[in-house]
């Protein structure tokens, strides 16, 4: 896994003058369990070529997909022009496959590169931060709700609610409290 990870802290975050944080930003796909989930090429002893795969379940009602998530394709500089992506890609879209996968799911700036391998856009994301200037647009908390930091246990609360509209991501409490301790993260209840 370090060899994976300096690889893909490398290209992922030096490369733009950022710490390489990748293992605490993605706990649950780079660790010993996920690991038969990455695929690589190897050159001189170095992970040349990579993409991470992480498999979920996600819920749309009453309807489960098992989706592969892709993360972190990459090759190194040196590597470059020999078609590495490209092959890390198809494995791991084979791979995705065998695991059962319904969808594969990845967030890229080059679609027409992915459409050569077959991938095609199927959506667009907004994302939307609250910060010091419009964070006084929410509405007031009702006065029968609190918040608080959650403590250990209140994370099966978390996950319990997360669950109950049955959309989006499954979340199994082992991995999410990896996440939430490699980041740092308070859930505030």
């Amino acid at each position: 896994m370090a060899a994976i990870l300096a690889s893909a802290n490398l290209v992922m975050r030096g490369g733009k003058g950022l710490a390489p944080t990748l293992a605490a930003d993605y706990p649950h796909i780079y660790n010993d369990e996920n690991a038969g989930n990455i695929m690589i090429t190897t050159a001189g002893g170095r992970v040349a070529s990579m993409v991470a795969i992480w498999p979920n379940e996600v819920r749309l009602g009453p309807v489960a997909l098992r989706i592969g998530g892709i993360n972190c394709l990459l090759t190194l500089p040196e590597f470059r022009r020999h078609a590495l992506g490209a092959g890390v890609m198809r494995a791991a879209h084979e791979h995705m496959r065998a695991l059962g996968c319904q969808i594969g799911l990845l967030r890229t700036k080059i679609t027409n590169w992915y459409r050569a391998l077959g991938w095609e856009l199927a959506g667009e994301e907004s994302t939307w931060h609250f910060d010091s200037v419009n964070i006084d647009l929410l509405p007031a908390l009702p006065a029968n709700v609190a918040l608080r930091p959650a403590e250990e246990d209140g994370v099966d609360d978390v996950i319990r609610l997360r669950h109950s509209d049955r959309l989006g991501g499954v979340r199994e409490p082992d991995t999410f409290r990896r996440i939430l301790i490699a980041r740092k993260a308070r859930i505030v209840l």
